[in-house]
């Protein structure tokens, strides 16, 4: 079947996103995806090919805006840690009504099925890369003297993305706005009084 005129692949791919965001892979079935995106599944698979290939360019799109958001942040803030704790506040921040959700990336991780295997590789790598932001943040604080020379800059990104994943995981788990903002207050103002800390 040919895609209707009007169709707008962008708008199709977030349309995906959101709802593989919200329900996971397995959940979502090819109706689910013809409803969202109001196209029939010949159409659908014409413009992105199978299932998993939507999966990973909604994937990839998710990742893309919150790489968005993490450099946006650092980009306006006057110092890196004060760059890292904007991020994390910004992510408190969005949570509200019905938007509460844990990362996507982590849950392609998860529950991606076997026959899948890609997309938790893909996943996977992505996570990676999030973290190397993350250290490359904490190493450009230890340049610029925000941080001694001694620190692990590695392991402040683990631990960081451990408390982001931690901070959805209760969003999606508690649905309460306040209390997740609350959160992300906390490991904000834990990333911005490292430098604090006894060398």
């Amino acid at each position: 079947m040919a895609r209707p005129p009007s169709f707008d692949r962008d708008q199709a791919l977030a349309d995906a996103c959101d709802l593989f965001w919200r329900k996971g892979y397995n959940a979502t079935s090819v109706k689910d995806l013809e409803d969202a995106l109001g196209l029939k599944a010949g159409s659908i698979y014409g413009a992105f090919g199978n299932k998993e290939a939507l999966y990973a360019e909604a994937l990839a799109l998710y990742d893309a805006a919150q790489i968005a958001r993490f450099k946006k942040a650092m980009a306006a803030a006057p110092s890196p840690l004060a760059g890292v704790a904007a991020y994390v506040r910004s992510i408190g921040e969005k949570f509200g009504g019905d938007t509460p959700r844990a990362c996507m990336i982590v849950k392609t991780l998860l529950e991606a099925p076997e026959t899948a295997k890609s997309l938790q590789t893909d996943a996977r790598e992505r996570l990676d890369h999030v973290r190397s932001l993350f250290a490359a943040a904490f190493e450009q604080a230890v340049e610029l003297g925000e941080l001694p020379t001694s620190t692990n800059t590695a392991h402040l990104a683990s631990r960081l993305q451990s408390n982001i994943v931690g901070l959805l995981c209760v969003g999606e788990i508690h649905r309460d706005p306040a209390r997740t903002r609350a959160i992300a207050e906390d490991i904000a103002l834990s990333v911005e009084t490292l430098n604090q800390a006894p060398a």
